[in-house]
């Protein structure tokens, strides 16, 4: 076969169509690469600036009131604030939601309960619930109450570890709420009711980031 036959020609000029179209190929695959790059970037610059945007709910709980026996869920009941550890019945008035954050959170469902042990459990253990009415929006820096009426009994021999600070008394709570995109968000909170330096008044201290099962946004 002679190099100017037709053969030789066509296959020729295959080879140099293709050394051609790979340098082209190269050039299109990196600026595919950067798009895509850049894509990313904004999506995550975007995602960034919604989380910045997005309520952020703590939670204070109320007085613990001593009382003689478990209170109502609906209803009155007086008793006595206490800074101790109660006798029998101790009951939980209040839990005070604020927002942190830069936009309204429009609550849903609180979910609250208790534990008495060494340790905060690995899995909370909800005893109640409470459903929000649809007009309970928190906004950016306010405050919103949700009445608990929430009971703590105590046992004799779990008041003696009490008191020998053997155990302690550990509160939680879950609140879904809906953000300004009317997505579904769930944060979770605890606390231990618990003496500042082992000794002096009790009081609710909400745990730190070391708690990983109960921080904020969950």
């Amino acid at each position: 076969m002679s190099w100017l036959s037709p053969e030789w020609v066509s296959a020729i000029g295959t080879t140099v169509a293709a050394l051609v179209t790979i340098p082209l190929w190269v050039v299109s695959w990196r600026a595919a690469n950067a798009a895509r790059r850049s894509a990313d970037a904004a999506d995550l610059s975007a995602r960034a600036a919604m989380w910045i945007e997005l309520p952020l709910i703590t939670g204070e709980l109320g007085n613990m009131l001593h009382v003689g026996e478990a209170v109502p869920e609906n209803g009155s009941y007086g008793g006595q604030v206490i800074d101790d550890i109660p006798d029998r019945f101790g009951a939980i008035t209040e839990l005070a939601l604020r927002n942190h954050g830069r936009s309204v959170a429009r609550l849903e469902l609180v979910r609250v309960g208790h534990f008495l042990g060494a340790t905060l459990p690995g899995e909370p253990n909800f005893s109640r619930s409470y459903q929000c009415d649809q007009n309970m929006v928190i906004t950016p820096g306010e405050v919103e109450g949700i009445d608990l009426s929430y009971t703590v009994e105590v046992s004799p021999d779990q008041r003696i570890a009490l008191v020998a600070n053997e155990i302690a008394i550990w509160m939680y709570a879950e609140i879904t709420y809906r953000d300004f995109l009317d997505t579904i968000r769930r944060c979770g909170m605890a606390w231990s009711y618990t003496q500042m330096y082992g000794e002096g008044m009790y009081f609710f201290q909400p745990l730190t980031t070391e708690e990983p099962k109960f921080r904020f946004r969950i």
